[in-house]
């Protein structure tokens, strides 16, 4: 299953819960976290996996360690698998909002494509009664009439209209999601998408949750998020290394 790029830290409840945790067992203790956070679930109980995860030399290391922690009842064993209780839960919230943003943007999406069938439809219908009527009518012929300014001028490839007309609740949507004045965000986030309308409307709903919309997706446009996975990582090795001496 994906896993976060992010999770929230609360630095009082993390010195509240380790406080009878010795500095070496911190140390494997949110390596393990990190890890659990990044895959979005349970790690397998292997020595030879966890010892690379916390940086643990050897498995004799490890192991009075991770008694500690389980001792304590800051990981626990299920089904083979070490996890956290707090850490399990804040994934599945996770995973359950980001299944109600696909379902909320595939109905979206679904509304708006059948709006614009059904008013596609209906010119059709008028434009070609009224075709049918001008040929039927020949006992009465009028002069063809002189093009007008605005047939003469209008240039525009079919199915612009619709084009923006798709759009437009995208651009609604980013509006109320990220605040004015942000068609250019929302026009480069589609970019980002390769022109995935569906895959856009998602992300701007899920931005919707976030405490700063706006720079949430900003991240993303500039590749942060990434960048963001790669710092934890850094800092979790060097949290390792300030520790190492005491493993």
């Amino acid at each position: 299953m994906p896993g976060l790029f992010r999770f929230d830290f609360y630095p009082k409840d993390w010195h509240l819960d380790t406080r009878d945790l010795s500095c070496a067992a911190k140390g494997v203790f949110i390596d393990i976290l990190c890890a659990i956070y990044a895959r979005g679930g349970g790690i397998p109980n292997d020595e030879r996996e966890l010892c690379r995860i916390t940086g643990c030399a050897t498995a004799r290391s490890l192991r009075p360690l991770l008694a500690e922690l389980l001792d304590k009842g800051k990981l626990r064993l299920v089904d083979g698998l070490v996890i956290n209780g707090r850490a399990a839960e804040e994934i599945a919230k996770y995973e359950g909002r980001s299944k109600a943003g696909r379902k909320g943007g595939k109905a979206r999406s679904a509304r708006v494509r059948a709006e614009l069938d059904a008013n596609s439809t209906g010119t059709e219908a008028e434009t070609q009664g009224d075709f049918v009527e001008n040929q039927c009518d020949d006992n009465n012929p009028s002069p063809s009439p002189s093009p007008s300014i605005d047939s003469v001028g209008d240039k525009s490839p079919p199915g612009a209209a619709s084009s923006i007309d798709v759009k437009k609740p995208l651009f609604d949507l980013g509006t109320r999601v990220l605040g004015p004045r942000t068609g250019g965000m929302v026009t480069n986030l589609i970019k980002h998408h390769s022109g995935d309308l569906d895959a856009t409307m998602r992300t701007l709903e899920f931005a919707a949750g976030k405490s700063n919309p706006r720079e949430w997706v900003g991240a993303i446009l500039n590749g942060e998020r990434r960048a963001s996975t790669e710092a934890v990582i850094a800092e979790t090795d060097a949290l390792y290394r300030r520790l190492g001496v005491l493993l």
